[in-house]
């Protein structure tokens, strides 16, 4: 099912800080969501509970299964990266997986030159497809919802913002990987998930480059926005 989006009626900024020109404004709410107690996708992967495959031994680029047999509902943001299968994926909204179900998601390729088995299952990027490029992928998806009511991307445009990204990189991968170019700064964007730590009460920030506002995230209560703010931040610094 879709997590619907739930904006706290005490919402409280933070003072704004900044780590190496990334600009945070921190928002911040005491009155936590009634939602129940979740798992994140990465938990959910190594513990067994959660497994995500190509829907079919042929597979479908827009399409990837996912059984959640564990007894907690799993929680997979949008733009979140997963690697394995056919090709590399990221996810194109966000999602609350029930408990012991198993339901069909919708994604975008961000591997374009690779289409066999590298493993059968997908493991967590730990990471989400950067934000400027996210905004093409849900413009995208935006246009889909209005026009056939389905989660489908502009495929053709995520894969010209993973070409982008690997050309301003100077990487050349042989499948036309996100994933490889990502990695070639990892070490760069691991320096801003070490300096900003979440702060009591917080459930979502706003982030700031100098040219402007990049974007924000929102999440239910403090302990979701906690446990997800590493990817987030991987987001907003790339």
């Amino acid at each position: 099912m879709q997590l619907q989006q739930i904006v706290p009626k005490d919402l409280l900024r933070g003072d704004p800080f900044a780590v190496h020109g990334l600009g945070i404004i921190p928002l911040k709410s005491e009155s936590a969501a009634d939602l129940p107690e979740l798992d994140l996708l990465e938990q959910a992967l190594v513990h067994g509970t959660l497994q995500i495959t190509e829907v079919s031994e042929g597979g479908a680029v827009p399409f990837l299964r996912a059984e959640n047999s564990g007894t907690k509902p799993v929680l997979i943001l949008d733009g979140e990266e997963l690697v394995g299968g056919k090709q590399n994926r990221i996810v194109n909204t966000t999602l609350i997986i029930a408990a012991e179900t198993s339901v069909t998601i919708p994604v975008s390729c961000v591997e374009a030159r690779r289409w066999h088995y590298q493993r059968a299952d997908f493991a967590s990027g730990r990471a989400m497809f950067p934000v400027r490029s996210r905004a093409v992928q849900k413009a995208g998806v935006a246009m889909s919802l209005r026009a056939e009511g389905s989660f489908r991307s502009d495929q053709g445009a995520v894969w010209r913002e993973v070409d982008e990204s690997l050309h301003r990189l100077q990487v050349d991968s042989p499948t036309a990987s996100f994933a490889e170019g990502r990695e070639t700064v990892s070490h760069q964007i691991e320096e801003f998930v070490d300096r900003i730590r979440p702060l009591e009460h917080q459930v979502g920030a706003v982030f700031f480059g100098p040219t402007g506002m990049l974007g924000a995230e929102l999440l239910g209560n403090s302990d979701l926005f906690a446990r997800s703010l590493g990817k987030i931040i991987r987001s907003f610094a790339f």
